[in-house]
């Protein structure tokens, strides 16, 4: 997937989804409380929206991590010379992810 370039997105969406491996986080019991191959699960994604096509995506926990590589995929996967609009749900992930300081105004 890393092998995208230079795609003219104008218009992405990102979101993640929540999943679970074994249990739910809130499931575990005291022998699993350190486990970290099992509980909460988020798919990470990143799509261009009007052709559909999914630039980047990231599996793990709702960290800022993981919002960070995303963005960074998408930056991969985006073309330097096309200006593009980035749709989220509002996560606060996001925008520490995109490098911004407030939801309004980019750092870069």
């Amino acid at each position: 997937m890393d092998s995208l370039r230079d795609i003219p997105a104008t218009d992405v969406q990102a979101d993640e989804c929540w999943n679970l491996i074994y249990c739910k986080e809130k499931n575990k019991g005291p022998e699993q409380a350190d486990n970290d191959e099992i509980g909460d699960c988020y798919n990470w994604v990143a799509i261009d929206r009007p052709t559909k096509l999914v630039l980047a995506f990231v599996c793990g926990r709702r960290t800022g991590e993981n919002a960070m590589e995303l963005a960074r995929k998408v930056r991969r996967a985006s073309s330097p010379a096309v200006r593009f609009q980035l749709t989220t749900d509002g996560l606060q992930s996001y925008i520490a992810g995109c490098g911004w300081t407030d939801a309004t105004t980019p750092n870069w």
